[in-house]
């Protein structure tokens, strides 16, 4: 892998395909194939991907920036 870091959307996808990163979350197998029927579905919201990144140990490298509206 690059140095670049990977958006939420690439690190949850490396989630969600490694049983070596799940395994860190801690949950169960069960619960990963519950999880990736709803990923392929596009029904995990960004709270939730970001919860399973940070339990299984992910950090976050950059805080969010907003740009305002004109």
């Amino acid at each position: 892998m690059s140095n670049k870091a990977p958006t939420t959307d690439e690190a949850f996808a490396m989630l969600m395909t490694s049983d070596y990163y799940w395994s860190f979350t801690g949950l169960s197998h069960q619960h990963k194939r519950v999880m990736r029927v709803r990923w392929r579905k596009d029904q995990v919201s960004a709270e939730k991907k970001e919860e399973l990144l940070e339990k299984a140990g992910f950090c976050i490298k950059q805080e969010k920036l907003w740009q305002l509206p004109e």
